[in-house]
């Protein structure tokens, strides 16, 4: 029998489900938009209704609750969707589909989708950064996520500002502050999608990314850097970013050799848009083999 998996992808703006079966092919997906947690839950509980799913998978927007021994394990905690503040939605989902669930951040997910079989493949330390209406990371190593009882909020660290104050409502000059698209439209007077080419924000943005990759670099020191969300569609931002890391990466020690090579460093997700989705499917996947190992 072919297995069936669910990969839910939770994001502020909409929700991407997809049914996969076991070699990561796609059988149905679906886009729905955030509503309040009972009418989204409900519309994804719908799409899944009638699929026999050996599992299912939640990558999700946060902040949210991924240490297994407390007491709100997969709730989403104090987010700026206010009527999300303290949602059990591992909860919900668990009551409404009746299958294990696997469960981590959305950025987490789309890093062990693009570890597993995207543009990481045969890299051990893999570092997925997203810049659109936020900024996410995630960094897994041979395929399993690097966290404590807390998961990394890459979006939240501090970098040199030019300029303009920056947006986040918890840190204002934080990275997702001055380099998200809300951060990108207020300094141009535009949305990001409107703004050409050679708008005089895409080298500020550019030179931000590039900062802090260079911090992860530094720190966390990943095989490679997978840059995704929707304001990386811009055209050139990508060479941009690429420029602007090696220069500050300079010729330090064992790190030139990466700013030789930047653009095998720095690269965009195989997977695409599909990428979070089937990163909650591979949740999924590891979800219904460790459910087997406990039963057997």
């Amino acid at each position: 029998m072919n297995l069936l998996f669910g990969g839910i992808e939770a994001g502020g703006t909409k929700f991407h489900c997809i049914v996969a079966d076991a070699d990561r092919q796609i059988i149905d997906k679906i886009r729905i938009d955030t509503a309040d947690p009972e009418t989204t839950v409900g519309d994804i509980i719908k799409f899944f209704a009638g699929r026999r799913l050996a599992a299912a998978g939640l990558a999700c927007f946060g902040p949210v609750d991924i240490d297994r021994h407390s007491p709100t394990y997969g709730y989403i905690t104090n987010t700026p969707k206010k009527a999300w503040i303290r949602c059990n939605i591992l909860g919900m989902l668990k009551s409404g589909l009746g299958v294990p669930i696997g469960f981590h951040t959305d950025v987490v997910g789309a890093a062990i989708a693009e570890s597993r079989w995207g543009a990481a493949v045969g890299r051990r330390g893999v570092l997925y950064i997203t810049v659109g209406t936020g900024i996410g990371g995630g960094f897994v190593y041979d395929g399993i996520p690097h966290a404590g009882t807390l998961h990394g909020e890459l979006g939240h660290i501090y970098i040199p500002r030019d300029g303009m104050p920056g947006v986040c409502p918890y840190h204002g000059d934080c990275l997702e502050g001055i380099a998200s698209g809300p951060a990108i439209a207020r300094r141009a007077g535009a949305p990001a999608e409107a703004l050409p080419p050679d708008h005089a924000v895409w080298q500020t943005q550019a030179r931000y990314l590039a900062l802090a990759i260079v911090n992860f670099l530094f720190t966390l020191t990943p095989d490679i850097v997978v840059l995704g969300g929707g304001v990386m569609h811009a055209p050139g931002l990508l060479e941009r970013v690429r420029g602007e890391t090696a220069r500050l990466i300079g010729n330090y020690g064992q790190f030139g050799g990466i700013a030789a090579n930047i653009n095998d460093y720095i690269v965009r997700p195989a997977l695409g848009d599909d990428a979070g989705a089937l990163g909650a499917a591979a949740l999924a996947m590891d979800a219904a083999k460790n459910s087997s190992f406990r039963e057997s």
